[in-house]
């Protein structure tokens, strides 16, 4: 008896982290790929210097997906911030046209965030998203300018 027990308690375990890994995959939060966008005619990826270029001609929104202390402590001017786990309740800060160009940036090309905000961003009718795979760290080290906190401190510089 004490062994069918326990076979049932890890059994009810072993199916709650199935479903709750499930829901996960299913709400996009466990993907680290692109989605496919079949109606865009750019590349998804967009690297320096393009994204400088894109940047200084204001032609799209830069959408930080990085926790807002780390979006106040530096980001692209101009820049929102969009963290994936409030999306909800920070979609208003981006255009009301589902077809404005936007451009998701993270800390880095280790950060999966950029990936779930991209999925979830086009899941809100989004369809001109493009991906800076650097993220903030390849901006910086391209000496390029901050906005937020840090980049108070003395031009070109942040705390290490």
């Amino acid at each position: 008896m004490k062994i069918f027990t326990e076979s049932l308690i890890i059994t009810f375990w072993i199916g709650i982290g199935a479903l709750a890994l499930w829901g996960a995959e299913l709400a996009g939060l466990l993907r680290t790929d692109p989605p496919s966008h079949p109606q865009n005619t750019f590349p998804i990826e967009i690297e320096l210097p393009e994204v400088y270029q894109v940047w200084q001609r204001g032609e799209a929104v830069f959408v930080d997906a990085r926790a807002p202390y780390h979006f106040n402590e530096g980001h692209i001017p101009g820049a929102v911030n969009v963290p994936v786990n409030r999306i909800k309740e920070t979609l208003s800060v981006l255009p009301t046209d589902k077809n404005a160009h936007l451009i998701t940036y993270c800390g880095s090309i280790n950060c999966p965030n950029v990936y779930q905000l991209m999925h979830l961003l086009w899941e809100e009718g989004y369809r001109n998203i493009q991906f800076f795979p650097s993220g903030i760290f390849g901006w910086e080290m391209s000496g390029h300018p901050l906005e937020g906190e840090s980049a108070l401190e003395s031009p070109g510089s942040r705390k290490k």
